[in-house]
């Protein structure tokens, strides 16, 4: 899947995405203790490809080719509700 540009200079940096993701129980509880349940809070690292509006992609591994373009694994979506924090590693 080569999705990066031909180039022969890496341009991506290196983010931290902190998110939430949706938790759910599937046993019998009190409805009493419905707010008790709560979210996962998830951290994912990697490059970020691509920012928009509803959307952040970023990918964890890549390699280059003979050619100068690259490939990439580990490709991450996220849509932006449900990120709490991007932040760059330095």
């Amino acid at each position: 899947m080569n999705i990066l540009k031909k180039t022969s200079k890496f341009t991506y940096e290196r983010v931290r995405v902190y998110w939430r993701d949706i938790k759910s129980h599937p046993e019998w509880i009190s409805i009493t203790d419905i707010e008790e349940q709560s979210t996962a809070d998830c951290v994912d690292e990697g490059y970020l490809y691509k920012k928009t509006k509803d959307r952040v992609w970023i990918f964890s591994s890549y390699s280059k080719n003979d050619d100068g373009s690259y490939d990439v694994g580990n490709v991450t979506c996220m849509p932006t509700g449900c990120i709490t924090k991007i932040i760059t590693i330095k």
